[in-house]
């Protein structure tokens, strides 16, 4: 465990949480960012993590162990699941009431940088997949390592979790260090027409899992009211 000086303050939540809650800031760097009801820490090397409620015993933890997208988490961009899934993976710690987000900075573009990604989403406007895309510019198709994101589990005192997930890569990469994963719970956020083709490429050439028809396509794509077609309940485990 880290020795970092912690201080305590109350903290009233947004609209999400209805009760207090008291926070815990680590003196570790001089910004810190709280929100969304959680206790928030910026941790060495510049990752970030939050945690909701108590870790106790350090089993059955919920978890996101969420990579940096700055145009999906923090514009909103429609090409990637990203900001959604980093939405609901915090409603879902919020509505369990304990559990551990992790978020992993150096991952942007699956690992390549921003610039490069920028640069990869110009061909994939010419017609190249997300994966075509790296490959053309001879860049790693995923070059993100998840040992950190481990480590920080294991010192913060989980054990064993249930991991929010669509990726069975992570399982590789968040296994060790003391950790085992009990179960995955799908991030199962809307399919539109500008994410599709990116969702059916990242499963048919990267293994990532989501509900397909009968053809291999993901199912499928939102209606004009928004919703969406997803079969699965978004809070669903299915075994790892």
């Amino acid at each position: 465990m880290l020795d970092t000086k912690l201080v305590t303050s109350p903290w009233k939540t947004n609209a999400l949480v209805s009760t207090p809650h008291t926070v815990k800031i680590s003196l570790l760097f001089s910004a810190i960012v709280l929100c969304l009801g959680c206790r928030y820490y910026e941790y060495v090397f510049t990752e970030l993590y939050c945690i909701q409620g108590e870790i106790g015993d350090g089993q059955d933890i919920l978890v996101r162990v969420h990579s940096e997208c700055l145009t999906g988490d923090i514009f909103g961009s429609a090409r990637c699941d990203c900001g959604n899934q980093l939405a609901l993976a915090m409603k879902q710690i919020e509505a369990t009431g304990r559990g551990v987000l992790i978020y992993l900075r150096g991952h942007e573009g699956r690992g390549i940088g921003l610039g490069h990604k920028l640069r990869a989403y110009n061909l994939q406007d010419d017609g190249r997949d997300t994966v075509e895309a790296n490959e053309e510019l001879g860049l790693p198709v995923d070059s993100r390592e998840y040992g950190l994101g481990a480590q920080i589990l294991r010192d913060l005192g989980v054990r064993t979790m249930r991991l929010m997930t669509n990726n069975p890569a992570k399982y590789v990469g968040l296994k060790g260090y003391g950790l085992a994963i009990a179960g995955r719970v799908p991030l199962l956020t809307p399919i539109t027409k500008e994410n599709k083709r990116y969702l059916e490429t990242k499963h048919a050439k990267m293994g990532h899992l989501y509900s397909l028809d009968s053809n291999g396509h993901v199912n499928r794509i939102n209606d004009e009211n928004g919703n969406s077609g997803i079969d699965s309940p978004s809070d669903g485990v299915s075994k790892v």
